[in-house]
């Protein structure tokens, strides 16, 4: 009687042992790549949505109306990315380690203007498979305007896409470029350096003008991406 009541006891010890080694192991060992890859997808997204906000309130107040040609009070062209960024800041939407206000009074590749990206203006799957030595290092961004010659946001359909993810496209977040829709209608492919281009396992997040995030699998056919880009009346 004796020896089975040890027994119990034993075995009772070995499955509150096992039980408390499975949860420790989620605290001790690092995440799985499958984890990261979702926390990394929606950081993504995130930072799309940020950006989406502050796009539609400067949009409102370009007397050109188009985003991609504005100016300071030089003539100078000035990126919107440089201006979002400083709402950000100003309103408190995100922590700096070293905030400034940029000088949009120099040009963007300036020695003042020379400073990292900010994250919110990079994919951090970008700066993982691109860039493997320092973040302060990294100062391309991932997130271009899909413009259209001549036609301002405001008047683009609700369902149109107007920011896309654009991984490895060597454009420094200060520098006023972005992508023109016709990059992705005179390609064979839509996708690759300088197009729509992500390293999320999924597809490449893109936003419309209406707030929502598209994710288009990397494997969709050119008409069917600029059906997406597009948008319907």
């Amino acid at each position: 009687m004796k020896s089975q009541k040890n027994k119990l006891i034993i075995a009772t010890a070995s499955v509150i042992a096992i039980a408390s080694l499975l949860f420790l192991k989620d605290r001790i060992l690092p995440p799985s790549s499958d984890a990261y890859e979702v926390s990394s997808d929606v950081v993504c997204e995130n930072n799309l949505k940020r950006l989406h906000r502050h796009i539609l309130e400067i949009d409102d107040t370009v007397p050109n109306g188009l985003l991609s040609k504005m100016v300071n009070d030089q003539g100078a062209l000035v990126s919107w990315r440089v201006v979002v960024f400083n709402r950000l800041l100003k309103s408190g939407e995100i922590d700096y380690t070293d905030p400034w206000d940029t000088n949009s009074d120099s040009s963007w590749d300036s020695e003042s203007n020379k400073r990292m990206s900010p994250s919110v203006l990079f994919c951090q799957d970008d700066f993982n498979v691109l860039n493997g030595s320092s973040k302060s290092e990294f100062c391309d961004t991932s997130y271009l305007l899909l413009v259209r010659d001549g036609i301002k946001f405001r008047d683009l359909p609700h369902n149109s896409v107007i920011l896309v993810e654009s991984a490895g496209c060597g454009v420094h977040w200060m520098k006023p470029e972005d992508m023109n829709i016709n990059v992705i209608r005179n390609s064979n492919i839509p996708f690759g350096i300088g197009k729509l281009n992500s390293y999320h396992a999924d597809g490449v997040r893109c936003m419309r003008k209406d707030g929502v995030v598209l994710v288009i699998p990397k494997n969709t056919s050119k008409e069917k991406v600029i059906q997406l880009l597009e948008g319907s009346p």
